[in-house]
């Protein structure tokens, strides 16, 4: 988190009320060789706040210092910024993120209204310069609690090269409750998208309502059970496929 400035003030933030930082030069070299010293890390998020808040300048030494990082396989840039301010995504900025790929441009859309033609353009200029962009955002309630809304929203950010990547219930910050979508609404609305849409515009459905991020794959033991029942076989392709079902063995 290079920054935790932001130029939005959006409900569902669960970092919002943090005094506005900016890391020094000194800590962004304990971050950068925190990454450096464990070669496990191949996967690195640049976020915070918000990302594009800062100069293309600044922004690429983040982005060219991780690149550097030799077991660094993937980079991956959170934002909400061009909803807010399209003109922010320029040929510049679209340029040098395109010199340090792979580079996934994580957004997080709410509502297909955020959709704007300003905001098409620049998307389309990360999709031609190879930047992969995907979308990952909340259920909120009474805003896009739909799937009506949330397929409208899917299917046009696929049109423009962005796959829904994640869809999030149980988010909680302060003053914010009334907008919580619980556990089970959240997998009866991802249920009514599924075989209603192209399978690439049915995100995952992931909670952090306990701090952690938690996949929800959508399997149970009602919905095992049903499986086992219309596909009857003999055995198991491997040793833990019956636990992992936690269903009735075969009759």
């Amino acid at each position: 988190m290079p920054t935790l400035g932001c130029p939005s003030h959006c409900r569902f933030c669960f970092r919002k009320g943090h005094k506005v930082q900016h890391l020094s030069q000194n800590e962004a070299d304990v971050a950068l060789d925190y990454i450096r010293n464990d070669d496990s890390i191949r996967d690195v998020i640049i976020t915070g706040g918000e990302p594009l808040f800062l100069g293309d300048e600044e922004l690429e030494f983040w982005v060219s210092s991780v690149r550097a990082i030799e077991h660094v396989q993937i980079i991956r840039i959170t934002s909400r910024a061009p909803i807010y301010v399209p003109s922010r995504i320029t040929q510049a900025l679209v340029d040098m993120l395109a010199e340090h790929r792979p580079i996934y441009m994580i957004f997080s859309f709410v509502h297909p209204r955020e959709l704007t033609p300003e905001l098409e353009k620049g998307i389309r200029m990360m999709a031609d310069a190879g930047i992969i962009m995907l979308q990952q955002g909340p259920l909120l309630r009474g805003i896009n609690d739909d799937p009506e809304i949330l397929r409208e929203l899917y299917e046009r950010l696929a049109a423009i090269q962005v796959l829904p990547y994640y869809a999030i219930w149980g988010i909680s910050s302060p003053g914010t409750e009334h907008f919580m979508v619980d556990g089970q609404r959240a997998s009866e609305i991802m249920a009514a998208l599924e075989n209603k849409t192209s399978g690439f515009c049915v995100p995952h459905l992931i909670t952090i309502a306990r701090g952690d991020k938690v996949r929800m794959m959508g399997w149970s033991p009602d919905k095992a059970a049903a499986h086992l029942k219309n596909r009857p076989r003999t055995g198991v392709s491997t040793p833990v496929s019956t636990s992992i079902l936690h269903a009735a063995p075969h009759k």
